[in-house]
């Protein structure tokens, strides 16, 4: 009985090709119940002899042997962590790619090495290639927040130390995905309707890469971004589950052709009429491959002349306007004309399949699959199907478990766990009345699970909080998730709410007509906030000309807001470089902020977590522009609409709340998470993982969205 999940897994991904075997592989390996065996079937299913995902020349015809000499199974060391190389999986775009594991994590990850051969570069232009690419191998937003773009983005760029001859490129496990060229070439042309899914979600991509704003590695910014090498090897079929597919784009020329030989022709990543067109173009002619089954066009033909299948007129004729020269200004307007295309007939062929010959090698039927599930889950016990349910549910943020009351298996004990001084956490455990007269946070966990003692003892910082975790000197932190925090290897963490920074003015009843929120229509952008906190705006005038007010600077004690504020409204400038800007505890600078006004009418301006402001109206939080230019407004009436300086906020309290859905998405410019981080180390105690799991009950989602927060 024992062997039975073992033969059927087995059975599943040996029907499989090799490059998709891989894909479902990964896929499975994120259960951790299903680990050993997959790790027992590993030698079977992956024989050592290196297999090439993609048939193409290569850069420089490398031999198999010589690769798999040279680097299969070596450590690679990188400014994020040490990788493992483990097995090659072939060649694509510019370089050879490996699987690789990062030691410690125990991560799955994707090491793509390039080579910068002596025979084509001198010593000095390959170095100068390599301190390039670690400046420009990847991205990330300029207010810090995660988005997934639908782009393969780099975890760790890397400059052997050892050779000018190689750099290695780290990105996750959705890297050794199929390219479209590998799907086309299994197939044949794919249905109109799976053709127009892919361009649909391929523009959005690109719309999304050509006008957000960039920071690079090196601290660059750049104003948008173009793919510059698009092709059918640079777009993947990413699986998450069967019938449930996207394309990601993978291999930037921004870092892509840094290894291309000096005599190459110089390339563009910036965003020009040229470069989008450039994109366009190639869209098109991937369209055209899948829609055809044609990898290349024929030269000298009329675009009027291609044959393109009949059945899907409307989009032969979009796919003719991407081939043609500027037929759209921008991706936006590519997307959007697309989207107004009649609806193609849904086609039988819910996605493109990989099964090759299909008489003798039957797709497996899907009673297969759940037989395996249900082999599996009858030997590993009921509890298991929760585990999988959430996994195949992307970890779904709703809570399940009612009560403190019913998480089981709480450690017993006395434990301490760590915070930031002075920050958000600290304002969480002194809040009484939560829930019913006199009750804190502390006191209904300590009702509810009376075996299990907690200790709060505050960190100077965040990074000091991160060490007492990792030296075992605390067991657990509450933490802000940082844009520009990197957790250790050996750390994980859990969300359990969401908070973002406020950003307000004062709100004077009396004086409410001439007030800042009038005049600024209840909104300011990241840029006028910039220039107010670093002295470029001298007065509000500066601001709006209709206002004529002196302007007086506040920022809180709390160190996690103030970092948050530094590194996305300053970007990284430390407050400490204007000493003119005065420094409070919140509430007393709130206050400050309304006697400023009615007083002397100076017009003050501070920011706090919005956790500790939502409930007063001595200060107006105002709306901020982000880069797409809408003001969001992180306070919203119990109607759902947003809250405005018409609005009487004394008369009003009780019936405004954070907008929970805009600092879930990360749309309010300066929202957060908050989390718990704990060791992943099963030498010890998992307080900190039970200590989340209280929190995301629903009796624990309630309390946080009485203390301010915003709940999963």
């Amino acid at each position: 009985m024992k062997n039975i999940p073992k033969i059927l897994l087995k059975t599943y991904l040996r029907r499989r090709p090799i490059h998709i075997r891989l894909a479902r592989f990964n896929f499975l390996s994120r259960y951790s119940w299903l680990k050993n065996l997959l790790a027992d079937l590993k030698p079977e299913l992956f024989p050592p002899q290196p297999a090439p995902l993609v048939e193409q020349p290569p850069v420089e015809e490398p031999d198999a042997e010589a690769i798999a000499a040279h680097l299969l199974d070596a450590q690679v060391r990188g400014r994020q962590g040490l990788y493992q190389v483990e097995r090659w999986l072939g060649q694509r775009g510019r370089g050879n790619l490996f699987a690789a594991l990062k030691l410690g994590a125990k991560q799955p990850v994707i090491l793509k090495e390039f080579l910068l051969p002596g025979r084509i570069f001198n010593a000095r232009e390959a170095r100068q290639r390599q301190q390039k690419f670690v400046q420009l191998a990847g991205l990330t937003r300029t207010d810090g927040r995660s988005q997934d773009l639908r782009v393969i983005q780099p975890l760790d760029a890397i400059a052997d130390t050892h050779s000018v001859e190689r750099c290695y490129l780290i990105t996750d496990e959705r890297d050794a995905s199929p390219t479209l060229r590998q799907w086309l070439k299994a197939q044949g042309p794919f249905p109109a309707d799976v053709v127009r899914q892919v361009l649909e979600q391929v523009l959005q991509t690109l719309l999304h890469l050509h006008q957000q704003v960039m920071v690079l590695p090196s601290g660059q910014r750049q104003m948008g971004l173009v793919h510059g090498a698009l092709t059918l090897d640079s777009l993947l079929w990413v699986e998450y589950a069967p019938n449930h597919w996207f394309v990601y784009l993978t291999d930037l020329a921004l870092w892509e052709r840094i290894f291309e030989p000096p005599t190459a022709e110089l390339y563009l990543v910036s965003v020009a009429p040229d470069t989008v067109s450039q994109d366009l173009r190639a869209l098109g002619e991937i369209g055209y491959a899948l829609l055809t089954g044609r990898e290349t066009i024929p030269e000298g033909i009329a675009l009027t002349d291609l044959e393109i299948s009949p059945t899907a007129p409307y989009l032969t004729a979009f796919i003719e306007q991407l081939l043609t020269p500027n037929a759209f200004e921008n991706a936006e307007i590519a997307w959007q004309e697309l989207l107004r295309l009649p609806t193609l007939a849904q086609s039988e062929l819910e996605k493109p399949t990989l099964e090759a010959d299909v008489e003798t090698t039957p797709r497996p039927p899907r009673w297969l699959i759940a037989l395996l599930i249900a082999a599996v889950l009858a030997l590993l016990a009921g509890a298991l199907w929760k585990m999988l349910s959430r996994g195949q549910a992307a970890a779904s943020k709703v809570a399940q478990v009612c009560c403190f009351k019913e998480v089981g298996a709480v450690p017993p004990g006395d434990y301490v766990y760590t915070g930031v001084a002075q920050g958000t956490w600290n304002y969480v455990l002194v809040r009484q009345n939560l829930g019913q007269r006199g009750q804190t946070l502390n006191s209904a966990i300590q009702a509810a699970q009376p075996q299990l003692t907690l200790t709060y003892v505050p960190s100077a910082s965040v990074e000091a909080a991160l060490l007492a975790v990792q030296a075992g000197e605390v067991e657990f932190a509450i933490l802000p998730r940082f844009s520009n925090l990197e957790l250790p290897a050996d750390l994980g963490a859990e969300t359990i709410a969401y908070d973002g920074v406020a950003v307000f003015v004062a709100f004077s009843y009396i004086e409410r007509r001439r007030g800042l929120p009038q005049a600024l229509h209840g909104e300011l952008s990241l840029e006028e906030l910039e220039a107010l906190y670093v002295g470029r705006a001298k007065t509000w005038r500066d601001v709006s000309r209709r206002i004529r007010l002196s302007i007086k600077r506040y920022a809180p004690e709390n160190i996690e807001a103030v970092r948050i504020f530094e590194h996305r409204v300053l970007n990284s400038l430390s407050l400490d470089r204007f000493p003119e800007i005065s420094r409070q505890e919140t509430f007393p600078m709130l206050r400050a902020i309304l006697q400023d006004f009615e007083t002397q009418q100076l017009g003050g301006i501070g920011f706090a977590p919005l956790s500790q402001v939502f409930g007063q109206c001595s200060v107006y939080p105002l709306a901020l522009k982000g880069e797409n230019g809408q003001a969001v407004q992180p306070l919203v009436l119990s109607n759902g609409k947003a809250i405005t300086p018409a609005i009487d906020l004394c008369d009003r309290k009780g019936v405004y709340f954070p907008n929970v859905e805009v600092l879930q998405t990360g749309e309010y410019p300066l929202a957060y998470e908050m989390i718990v981080v704990f060791p992943q180390d099963n030498s010890r105690i998992p307080v900190g993982r039970k200590f989340a799991e209280l929190l995301r009950t629903v009796e624990g989602q309630q309390l946080l969205r009485e203390v301010g927060l915003a709940p999963l």
